[in-house]
């Protein structure tokens, strides 16, 4: 029994659940998200599978390696046979660790082994991690694969609020030295105005 999270870093890697999936995970996005979205620093791939589809969009390095927390799977796993209907329901997970990428792998034992070639398939065979984007990270993605035409915190606003349907307290609660460091690495340059406009709603 798998969640569809440890499905999509187990199905290509280097990789890590973000974008509107992960968004969704966080409780930004009331709607319910079917596709599970990831990024990766190889080439885009898209897999329909029995039991979900799962979607991998690539980011350049530098920006791949920051902004993704390993997360522990709490024993609420998903039966493949409830999977049929490609439900959303998702195991429940509580945060241990975040940090910089240590390097161009993207699978969850990889983050937890450290270098170590042996423990390269340990944690996941066991289906006890996972890695996803923070909410900060997978907002970024968002910007960055998206690109939106956005040039005033009043087209922001339409964007997040409207466009994106994200939930405002939600929003306002993102952390802005996140937000900055992300920028720093190569994330998109409306990073900037919503950094500013967070600032504003202070």
């Amino acid at each position: 029994m798998y969640s569809l999270e440890i499905l999509a870093n187990k199905i290509y890697g280097p990789s890590y659940v973000s974008l509107e999936y992960a968004l969704a995970y966080y409780g930004m996005i009331p709607e319910h998200v079917v596709e599970v979205t990831s990024v990766t620093s190889k080439r885009k791939r898209l897999y329909n599978t029995p039991v979900g589809r799962f979607s991998y969009t690539p980011i350049p390095l530098s920006l791949y390696g920051v902004g993704f927390t390993l997360l522990e799977e709490k024993p609420i796993p998903i039966p493949t046979q409830d999977l049929g209907g490609c439900q959303s329901q998702r195991s429940r997970f509580s945060p241990i660790e975040a940090g910089l990428y240590p390097g161009d792998r993207g699978d969850a034992e990889g983050v937890k082994a450290g270098d170590s070639g042996a423990g390269k398939t340990q944690i996941l065979s066991r289906n006890r991690y996972i890695l996803i984007a923070t909410p900060e990270k997978a907002l970024a993605d968002l910007f960055y694969v998206k690109k939106p035409q956005v040039k005033t915190e009043e087209e922001l606003e339409m964007f997040l609020f409207e466009d994106l349907r994200l939930e405002e307290s939600a929003v306002l609660k993102l952390n802005i030295e996140t937000l900055a460091d992300i920028q720093k690495k190569g994330g998109s340059p409306l990073l900037s105005l919503l950094i500013h406009y967070l600032r504003s709603q202070a």
